[in-house]
């Protein structure tokens, strides 16, 4: 890869930071430094595994599943759920007989590292441990909790209404699988973390105006719980901690204005490596844009839509590509790379063709702003995107054996 860095013009592959800033390998100047905002505490996994708050402002390396660091930028979400690390201390919590909750138990560690988990024993099976209620009609909603096998090993999260259950998944602690699924599910799955844990998560749309959120052990015995989290959208994010009231992280941004030094317009290269979704129901996301300031006359865009890499190249005012590149799977590491210029428009993916046209694209205006995972550094925010690296090439149109070697390192 390093013959490629030396031909960039800019190299991103996430490592140093501060406040505010992401700094690039290449140029070490003031151009090199991606302007960072999020104005917000979050929390990312560390090299550890292990999950930790950052402050607000701090971009977040995250290594979730991963030795290598990617960077983590996502939308403003909200956790509705008070006391998300004392499950017992929600809305309306439904002691029953059969149940007993340990607090603060030291049999295992929780996903930060410490001993705030608790752990939830039934006697008699199918015990609800929690309930919450409040008034999300018609919108998405997702709803997770880390949990961790004991002498248990099967959990359930559910959304009641009036009608009954709206929607609800079970899952498999042994192995970190959904089971089972009923009512309006437009999502759910499992995330592996460290020491056991794994984040479970359901999501559908309530109709009914106030709901009981649901918590069920699945059989007798014992389960480790953390974490509790219920967001509006269509997938899960990264967890918000809070205590007695809602907490909202605000949305990262990553951006570079004012370098059409570094930025091809009549043309140039462009690539990127990303971890696509855990949850590919996810609606279009920008993954990389380079663009004038904020018109929307001249820019090229690669996006990510339900799990579909897509390529949209709009020249004064007239869009000359707009094509499905690439299917990922969730949690896939995709390499993705394109040309532009008078003698059209190419792209590659994981070291295969996927896209060639030789309609000349003519931009008449100066690309000047590079932005990951949001448009213009003001919308379409990503949405749980990882990105691992990122590369442009001013004016250097590469070759097809290029594009295949470096989207295959």
């Amino acid at each position: 890869m390093s013959a490629f860095y030396d031909q960039a013009s800019l190299v991103v592959v996430p490592s140093g930071y501060k406040s505010g800033k992401i700094y690039a390998q290449k140029p070490l100047t003031t151009d090199g430094q991606l302007t960072f905002t999020r104005a917000s505490a979050a929390t990312r996994v560390n090299v550890s595994g292990i999950i930790e708050t950052v402050s607000s402002g701090v971009p977040r390396l995250d290594y979730l599943n991963s030795t290598c660091p990617r960077l983590l930028l996502e939308p403003q979400r909200t956790n509705w759920v008070p006391y998300s690390e004392r499950l017992e201390l929600g809305y309306s919590f439904a002691y029953v007989d059969g149940l007993t909750i340990t607090q603060n138990t030291t049999d295992t560690l929780d996903p930060f590292g410490g001993n705030n988990a608790e752990k939830f024993v039934t006697t008699t099976g199918g015990k609800r441990a929690d309930s919450y209620s409040g008034a999300m009609s018609g919108l998405s909603q997702v709803h997770s909790i880390f949990a961790k096998a004991g002498t248990a090993s099967s959990i359930i999260i559910e959304c009641l209404g009036g009608s009954g259950t709206q929607f609800s998944a079970t899952f498999n602690l042994s192995n970190g699988t959904v089971t089972s699924t009923a009512g309006t599910v437009s999502t759910s799955g499992v995330q592996a973390y460290a020491n056991g844990w794994y984040r479970c998560y359901v999501g559908g749309t309530g109709s009914t105006s106030s709901h009981v959120k649901g918590l069920v052990v699945n059989g007798t015995g014992s389960v480790y719980m953390f974490g509790w989290m219920w967001e509006e959208g269509t997938y899960p994010t990264s967890y918000i901690p809070t205590t007695s009231a809602a907490v909202t992280r605000l949305a990262d941004v990553a951006y570079k204005s004012g370098i059409s030094s570094l930025i091809g317009t009549t043309s140039g290269t462009a690539y990127m490596s990303f971890v696509m979704d855990s949850d590919t129901s996810v609606d279009s996301t920008t993954l990389l844009g380079l663009h004038y300031s904020t018109s929307t006359s001249n820019r090229i865009q690669l996006l990510s839509r339900f799990g579909t890499v897509r390529l949209l190249v709009v020249a004064a005012g007239g869009i000359v590509t707009n094509a499905e590149l690439y299917d990922a799977a969730p949690n896939e590491l995709v390499n993705v790379a394109f040309t532009y210029g008078p003698a059209g428009v190419r792209a590659y993916v994981n070291g295969t063709q996927v896209y060639n046209t030789a309609t000349a694209v003519s931009f008449n205006e100066t690309f000047d702003l590079y932005t990951i995972c949001n448009r213009s550094g003001i919308d379409e925010y990503g949405k749980g995107q990882r990105i691992a690296e990122s590369l442009l090439f001013k004016n250097q149109v590469l070759t097809n054996a290029q594009l295949a070697e470096i989207t295959t390192l």
